[in-house]
């Protein structure tokens, strides 16, 4: 069997389908490694899950890979505002 993590450090860019991976997870900062899935059936559905130094992720969204994106990228700032206290940095938002 194969080490997850070192597969995940060297998915392409784009799927056997065609699908483009670079979505929701894996645009977070700091991430080492990421796996996506989808469906070919509507209506449209998306997952991915990330890895990095002390953190793993996973989203799964209904919706489009821009939508799964969005999503991550507002939970971060969501995550971040609670933890801090104040507004999100600039660069999660």
């Amino acid at each position: 069997m194969r080490d997850p993590p070192a597969v995940s450090r060297t998915g392409t860019p784009v799927a056997a389908d065609g699908t483009r991976q670079n979505w929701g997870t894996a645009r977070l900062p700091g991430v080492l490694g990421s796996k996506w899935g989808w469906s070919d059936l509507p209506p449209p559905e998306v997952a991915s899950a990330s890895f990095g130094p002390g953190f793993t992720v996973a989203a799964h969204t209904r919706g489009s890979p821009e939508d799964q994106t969005a999503d991550v990228g507002q939970a971060l700032a969501e995550v971040l505002t609670r933890i801090v206290g104040g507004p999100a940095p600039a660069a999660v938002r």
